[in-house]
């Protein structure tokens, strides 16, 4: 790391912010901060990504259903995805 680098990670520290550091696998980790910056690579923890919420309809199609994702009148699903993983996180049924 830079000397910038270096000294951004601890001010950040200082701060009270949540430092990572990068194992060699490629996986960062959250650290109690006992610094060896010739061994190892630190990082501020990124903020989450904030999470995405998606409107729509879920109606039946014969034996299947299907879903039209807009935000209108006829919505009766709403789904919450995480937005970091993007994967679904709760579903909540409008009446």
């Amino acid at each position: 790391m830079k000397h910038d680098e270096m000294i951004t990670v601890i001010q950040a520290h200082k701060e009270g912010k949540q430092i990572q550091v990068q194992l060699g696998n490629g996986t960062w980790f959250d650290t109690l901060c006992v610094f060896d910056f010739s061994r190892y690579t630190y990082r501020i923890k990124p903020e989450p990504e904030p999470n995405i919420i998606q409107f729509g309809r879920i109606h039946p199609c014969g034996n299947n259903c299907g879903f039209s994702s807009y935000k209108g009148s006829q919505d009766n699903v709403c789904v919450t995805f995480n937005g970091d993983t993007l994967q679904p996180e709760s579903v909540e049924i409008i009446k």
